[in-house]
């Protein structure tokens, strides 16, 4: 998890750029698998609880390396498409991560 420090929750309703990320041929890999890496989540008596603290889904700005990599499938939202309620775009502001960025939920969400 990143340090709530170094994360800037940007104040936008669309996309100002292209975004990209890794998944597989048919879903940008949002998977409950991928979800028990990129969010924090809490194991309570109630459900699983995912914590809102700033961290979610990588995304960069640019294609990255490993993206180029024969055989991957890279999902793009393009630049002005619309935020979903419940969802803020965070930039990842550590050095030696410039065009990272992270889609989070506004808050925190209760699973059943």
């Amino acid at each position: 998890m990143i340090a709530i420090e170094q994360l800037y929750i940007l104040d936008v309703v669309t996309f100002t750029e292209h975004i990209y990320r890794m998944g597989n041929a048919t879903w940008p890999a949002f998977t409950e698998d991928r979800a028990r890496k990129d969010l924090h989540i809490q194991h309570t008596d109630r459900g699983d609880v995912v914590v809102a603290n700033g961290n979610g889904f990588s995304a960069f700005n640019y294609i990255t390396d490993s993206m180029r990599r024969p055989g991957q499938k890279v999902w793009r939202i393009g630049r002005g498409a619309p935020l979903p309620d419940g969802l803020v775009l965070v930039e990842d502001r550590r050095p030696g991560h410039k065009g990272h960025f992270m889609l989070v939920q506004c808050s925190t969400l209760c699973g059943t």
